[in-house]
């Protein structure tokens, strides 16, 4: 199969067949805000119950996944993940990335409570 966009996955991924009979697991699609571990665990165990093999799981992983989350995922180097496992890792690291990125510094109540009574 030959693709007219650029896409993470090797030639080997994209051709690799799914099972057929898939249900879509039923989880909330991750957005950013939420924990991406948590969101990869999730899934992971949905998709063990259903006992698929490791294209299924690279093939509906990026369904859960929304918005400008997704773009970005897209936005990955062309051919870097021929398994699941690596878009797991690449999953996990971008989206940590960038939570770290937009995390303000917080000041706890205590730190700023003790300047008050100090300054």
């Amino acid at each position: 199969m030959v693709l007219s966009f650029s896409t993470p996955f090797s030639a080997e991924t994209i051709n690799d067949p799914c099972y057929a009979k898939v249900k879509m697991p039923a989880i909330d699609l991750y957005v950013g805000t939420t924990d991406p571990k948590e969101h990869l665990r999730v899934y992971k165990a949905q998709m063990y119950i259903q006992d698929v093999d490791d294209a299924t799981y690279y093939h509906y992983f990026l369904a859960t996944v929304k918005g400008v989350r997704q773009s970005s995922f897209n936005g990955l180097a062309p051919k870097t993940i021929s398994c699941f496992q690596d878009l797991a890792d690449k999953f996990i690291s971008q989206f940590i990335a960038s939570r770290k990125e937009k995390e303000p510094a917080h000041t706890s109540r205590r730190s700023t409570r003790a300047a008050g009574i100090l300054g």
